[in-house]
């Protein structure tokens, strides 16, 4: 036994060595990287502590082998052909600005076939030779810039091969630390005498399995394994043994809830954690086992076995947790094992209600779901939870999944330092444990714990874990606290709770010195000229000792330049001798002392290039035209409009446009039709943010001219260099490049729209100003649903640290044809709850989506359309306010459920609070502003004054109401009474003139065309059809196609009707030019010549003929003629947008004044009436074999007598074309129905339907005993998801058959969409 114990002391002394060592390197801060040689993986996931991987296209590996290069572990990234594989780091290297740093590392690669692996760092890509499959040490030198953060990654893409990487260092200056090993040092060292079979148990998870067999003793399995004792492994199919083994086991400790942690709800590491969750509503009942596959969390996770059915759920009741109400996010792990995707839904229960959450799960992969827990707060009682499940919806067959790691993730923060006595130093540090998702902090310290406002010092919008007081604190008895924020701005009733307020004690000696200097930027970081003139201030505290001015040194680019500035008491000034490279980015930094040896550094970077620099982006992320502040309020796509559009727009308020019109011109774009649109733009007071070939798409060239060509114009204020790159996966290292050049060419700041949140972080540094597109869907008959908004904003403005502006694109006048239910556009009051809450949230700038859709089958826009320009109104008059500072007082808003947002401004020593209702919900509120001491308070919205009781008062909102309060009553705003009127009015008239109009689709008026563009002459639903121009959409015209002589549009109304007025609107206007389809011909387009003529009888009778037009808006009156017909014969042009016809319906004799009935369209000169009709849509379909799936409001009524039926078992509402249609089929699958065929003879069938792309559907109809094939319907192609489509034939019924069955088959080879409108049979 005593050799036993000696071996084991020899054991034990090692470790500790070995351990302590290591972190007394780490404690040197010598190497920045935390597991620098990926030896611990405390969680036992694979991915070793403190490194996350990331999988492009592929599926790229990442797997901890044997093997390194010291120590026993590596880290490997395996790529098969096609793959992308990157290796970051989950939290960013603290550095120092401008300061050089060195990178090594050790790598080689599995087969020689590989030259270069890229690695990212310190914002730049290097390639590293990787032919050898021998470690290889690679060194790298970079400068950190600007940054206080630096990124690292290793990327390999494209190749059948494995890349090893060890020994990862990070050191400041340009030598390399001593290599050490992972950060991982006992508590204390181990030391005791171990039986055979015993296993060595203590805190920092030290194990040690020791055996003897005879007089030897063996040794193995010493491992560290994280913060609490693991249990032995457990096969899946757990037997009873094993489970009495882990019963008379003793239970784990209890976890222990600390501020800031997350809580564990389930991570199913044991059989008594498993056995608590049931099976629900499945036969047989689900099959519940441990299992090492998929494991995200621990040892095992819950592999689940569901039967077939409608609603097989596992439940869990008695939660660990129940009070959720201290957290910020719930969150799960979920693996499909299928083929197909998962629909399931996360179900919450209290004492009496439930809620759900639904999510879809892809095939063969594990997904992390998180949502926030104050979405449930409305509908459960989150104090109370004591039940969760996963309901898995519609299973048709035996479904795998495995489930692991639900927890609870918490608001809270932990306090670091100061705490305690302080003798030697009065500006202390605060530092705090950071949340896990990246947030801005808020700091408060004061001398008085209930921290008044008058002299509690708050620090607000903090990136940082950390801050130190620029001026020194007074000796006595200190109070801090901090807390997270959802963004610098918002105010929301229920935000994240502060930390416990710590104190300490400050006791230094007098005459003790330990601040270092006060240095201020005075100078800008975009310099007009190429000599630039850089200005600094320094100041010591009124306490401190002094400036040291021989201590003050300059330098630019690491050159000391401070022998060529002027050093004065109070700041340094700069001016360069020479000429400086244009747009090169330089890299300043100024250090400083005072007397008693205290220094202090400033870095920053700048760039110089030849005058005017026009634009430039203030500090507080407010964009600078011409030396003046501006607020951007725009519209995407102001184009294909008269100029008088153009003056409307900008009268109202609005000052920035987008134009995508020659983006992608790799040959160069027009200048001449994009150049004189900017002008006429910029002379209605509206700025451009002017599209180039995207950055990173392979042809730098075409982005140069492009920039050349329009970087001088003055109504360009932004280069837009991309759309949504995240939701393409595009990579931004490939964009980097062209970035740079951009930037080097052009002062003008650069412009990207982004829309996936989760990928936000990776573009940060390929932009200037950072859009986003949070777009809500507003369906018919529901409130609109806008949390996207606030989402998106706060990960934008948490993502770019407040560093870059924020700008919002809310979706305005426009309905989302690619929606797979019927969308709309919002109403007035949503699109300003949009607007507003963009603000609140931190948006600095609002462009919407999107001007030119702004009649795009919306109904309503023209009430939509008369709020947005009072709101514009509005904004204009508020952007000194919108661009003033933010005050960062603790605003309470209450009750905690009331859902207003809001943001507290201050202007001319007026205080303005902007607060927004984004529910449709109404509710009161209440608001206390402390330090307001004000009798009453101006809502500007509402004209009217509230009464304010000790800094409070209450206030009610209308659902997406905005209210605008002010210590003052200025400015005057155009309150919401007076919108709503403006609304109403303009829809009023717009309703008026369509009274009177009877040349409508949904009035009964149908249109037919000699041509259509392509060529598809019976297509009368194609976005070129004849339809459109009876549609009341300006925005789409009826082309006949180019190389068409006289061809003619026709117009049927509902019956003969006196009629002695026609306007016509012809095609586009030279802005429509700019599309570039239309560079080629452009004179094509003006509808010059035409006649106007109505059918009388048979003969064609001509009412107005038309030359040299140069209108777009043609208006023709005439002496009162009765007609049912009219037709436009084109002489020269190719487009017509709309075609009016005002009179009314002629009164037959002895009639009842009732409107004749409705006649069908003409075909040659046949007269057709209807005999049977069907309008999908209105009514459901259903099947002999019930209900089928997604058939919402299914009716069951099979289109009565129509006898509706279908081989596919999946519907849904679709496309607002018309208000009427649905369906959704695949692969050959078919709908049938019947039509009254009365008598024997011949019959006219007509079709409207929408065909997805190029695919086609046929159709057929039963005569006898057979199935006559009549054709088929076909897209005509393109980028669009469908196309509308028309189908006319004539077809003969066979006497005897009084019903006639009509199919239509889809006959593509993949699954695609086929949707119907309208099907008519005629005689």
């Amino acid at each position: 036994m005593k050799r036993e114990k000696r071996l084991f002391w020899i054991l034990g002394v090692a470790l500790t060595v070995s351990l302590s060592s290591a972190n007394q390197a780490f404690g040197q801060g010598a190497n920045l990287v935390k597991n620098p040689g990926f030896e611990v993986d405390r969680d036992r996931d694979g991915m070793p502590d403190g490194w996350t991987g990331w999988r492009g296209k592929g599926t790229p590996r990442f797997k901890l082998r044997d093997g390194g290069h010291t120590g026993k572990k590596a880290m490997t990234v395996e790529c098969t052909e096609g793959d992308w594989g990157e290796l970051t780091l989950t939290v960013n290297l603290k550095v120092k600005p401008h300061t050089d740093y060195t990178l090594s590392f050790w790598h080689k690669m599995s087969r020689r076939d590989f030259k270069k692996i890229a690695c990212a760092f310190a914002g730049t890509t290097i390639m590293i030779d990787a032919s050898k499959t021998d470690w290889t040490k690679a060194v790298v030198i970079r400068n950190s810039g600007e940054k206080t953060e630096l990124n690292l990654g290793f990327f390999i893409n494209r190749r059948n091969n494995t890349l090893w990487i060890d020994d990862v260092m990070v050191v400041a200056g340009k030598t390399e630390a001593p290599a050490v090993k992972d950060d991982v040092a006992p508590e204390k060292e181990v030391t005791g005498t171990l039986a055979a079979g015993d296993v060595l148990r203590r805190k920092f998870n030290l194990e040690v399995s020791v055996s003897q067999q005879g007089n030897t003793l063996r040794i193995d399995d010493v491992r560290i394994v994280g913060d609490k004792p693991e249990p032995a492994p457990l096969q899946e199919d757990v037997s009873k043994e094993a489970a009495k083994k882990e019963e008379k086991a003793a239970p784990p400790p209890p976890v222990q809830q600390e501020s800031g942690a997350e809580h564990i709800i389930s991570s199913f590491e044991t059989v008594d954690e498993l056995r608590k969750w049931s099976s629900e509503a499945a036969k047989p009942p689900i099959q519940f086992s441990l299992s090492e596959e998929h494991v995200t969390k621990g040892k095992f996770s819950c592999k689940g076995v569901f039967p077939p059915g409608k609603w097989p759920t596992m439940a869990m009741e008695g939660l660990p947790v129940g009070d959720w109400s201290g957290y910020e996010y719930f969150a799960y792990d979920i693996y499909n094992s299928q083929d197909f995707r998962l629909h399931i839904a996360v179900t919450m229960h209290d004492r009496t209600k439930q809620t759900s959450k639904w999510f879809w799960v892809s095939p063969k992969t594990t997904v992390r779901f998180q949502f926030a827990i104050r979405e449930i707060r409305k509908k459960i009682d989150i104090t109370q939870v004591n039940k969760i499940g996963f309901e898995f919806f519609g299973i048709k067959q035996q479904t795998v999944v495995f489930v692991d790691n639900l927890q609870l993730i918490s608001k809270g923060l932990t306090t670091i330092s100061p705490k305690g006595l302080i003798q030697d130093d009065n500006s202390p540090t605060f530092r705090w444990k950071p949340l896990s998702r990246k947030r801005s902090y808020r700091l408060q310290y004061a001398t008085d714990p209930a921290f008044p406002v008058a002299t509690t010092i708050t620090v607000n919008g903090l990136f940082a874990d950390s801050y130190t007081p620029p001026e020194p604190l007074a000796n006595g008895k200190w109070y801090w606290r901090v807390r997270a924020l959802e963004t610098p701005e918002v105010i929301l009733p229920e935000s994240y709770e502060y930390s416990k307020a710590f104190s300490f004690d400050i006791e230094v000696p007098a005459g003790t010195d330990k601040t270092p200097p006060i240095l201020t930027m005075l100078s800008e970081d975009v310099m007009a000229g190429l000599r630039p003139a850089l200005k600094v201030g320094y100041r010591d505290d009124r306490h401190g000792s002094g400036m040291d001015l021989n201590s003050v040194r300059l330098h630019i680019d690491g050159k000391d330049v401070t022998a060529a500035a002027k050093i004065g008491a109070e700041r340094l000034e700069f001016q360069a001798a020479s000429d400086y490279q244009p747009g090169k980015l330089y890299a300043a930094r100024l250090t400083a002392g005072d007397k008693a040896g205290n220094q202090s550094e400033l870095s920053w970077s700048f760039r110089c290039y030849p005058p005017p620099v026009r634009v430039r982006l203030r500090k507080d992320n407010t964009i600078m035209v011409d030396g003046k502040p501006m607020f951007p309020f725009g519209f995407y796509g102001v184009v294909d409009v008269r100029e008088d559009d153009i003056a409307e727009v900008g009268k109202a308020g609005f000052n920035i446009a987008h134009l995508y019109a020659g983006r992608g011109q790799s040959k160069g774009a027009k200048k001449d039709a994009r150049w004189h649109y900017l002008e006429v733009m910029n002379k209605h007071g509206q700025k451009m943010a002017l599209s180039i070939p995207y950055i990173g798409s392979g042809d730098p060239e075409a982005i140069r001219r492009n920039i050349l060509a329009y970087k001088d114009h003055p109504g360009i204020i932004s280069w837009y260099t991309f759309d949504e790159p995240d939701g393409s996966g595009i990579d931004p290292l490939k964009m980097l490049p062209d970035y740079q050049m951009v930037k080097k060419m052009s002062a003008l700041p650069t412009s990207i729209v982004f829309d996936d949140p989760g990928r936000f972080e990776r573009y940060v540094d390929v932009v200037d100003i950072f859009w986003t597109d949070p777009y809500p869907t507003f369906f018919w008959g529901k409130p609109g649903r806008l949390r996207k908004i606030s989402d998106f904003i706060t990960a934008a403005v948490n993502v770019v640290e407040n560093r870059k502006p924020v700008w919002v694109v809310p979706l305005s006048i426009y309905s989302d044809r690619l929606s797979k239910k019927v969308s709309r556009a919002p109403t007035f009051e949503e699109e300003r709850a949009q607007t507003y809450l963009g603000i609140v949230y931190g948006a600095r700038g609002v462009v919407y989506f999107a001007y030119n859709m702004r009649q795009d089958a919306v109904v309503g826009w023209r009430r939509l359309w008369a709020g947005m320009k009072c709101m514009a109104t509005n904004i204009r008059r508020l952007n000194p306010i919108l661009l003033s500072t933010s005050l960062p007082h603790e605003v309470r808003i209450g009750p905690r459920d009331c859902g207003i947002a809001a943001m507290l401004k201050e202007y001319q020593d007026q205080r303005y609070l902007i607060a927004v209702n984004g529910d449709h919900k109404g509710v009161e509120a209440t608001f206390t502003i402390p330090g307001l001491k004000t009798e009453k308070i101006y809502d500007l919205t509402q004209g009217r004054w509230l009464e304010v009781k000790d800094g409070s008062f209450r206030d009610a909102f209308k659902g997406y109401d905005v209210h605008i309060y002010s210590t003052s009553s200025s400015p005057q705003l155009i309150t919401t009474e007076e919108i709503l009127a403006a609304c109403e009015q303009a829809q009023a008239l717009a309703d008026q003139r369509n009274h009177a109009n009877v040349a409508l689709i949904w009035k009964g008026a149908d249109a037919t065309a000699s041509h259509v563009s392509g060529g598809f002459t019976r297509d009368p639903l194609s976005y070129s059809g004849p339809l459109n121009a009876i549609d009341d959409n300006l925005q789409t015209p009826w082309s006949p196609g180019k190389k068409v002589q006289q061809p003619w549009i026709e117009v049927s109304l509902p019956g003969k009707h006196t009629v002695d007025r026609v306007v016509v609107v012809a095609g586009y206007t030279f802005f429509g030019l700019l599309h570039p389809d239309n560079y080629d011909n452009p004179e094509q387009l003006q509808l010059r010549a035409y006649n106007l003529q109505y059918r009388q009888g048979d003969v064609w009778k001509t009412i107005a003929q038309v030359t040299n037009n140069t209108e777009r808006i043609i208006t023709h009156r005439f002496k009162p003629v009765v007609a049912d017909r009219f037709r436009l014969v084109i002489i020269e042009g190719r487009r017509v947008t709309s075609i009016e016809i005002y009179g009314s319906p002629l009164k037959t004799k002895g009639s009842d004044g009732s409107k004749p009935p409705k006649k069908a369209m003409n075909v040659q000169t046949r007269k057709y009436e209807v005999v049977d009709r069907v309008s999908f849509g209105e009514k459901h379909w259903s099947a002999t074999s019930g209900d089928w799936n997604s058939d919402e409001g299914d009716t069951d009524n099979s289109f009565g007598d129509h006898q509706g039926s279908g081989s596919l078992k999946k519907w849904t509402k679709f496309l607002n074309l018309e208000g009427k249609e649905f369906g959704l089929q695949f692969n050959n699958a078919y709908i049938q129905w019947m039509f009254a065929s009365p008598q024997a003879g011949e019959y006219r069938l007509i079709i409207n339907a929408g065909v997805d792309t190029d695919r086609r559907a046929s159709v057929s109809y039963r005569s006898g005993d057979e199935w006559i094939r009549l054709g088929e319907m076909k897209g005509k192609g393109g980028s669009r998801w469908y196309q509308k489509v028309a189908f006319d034939y004539t077809i003969t019924v066979p006497a005897g058959q009084p019903k006639t069955a009509f199919k239509v088959e889809y006959s593509g080879k993949e699954g695609r969409i086929f949707y119907l409108l309208d099907a008519k049979l005629q005689r």
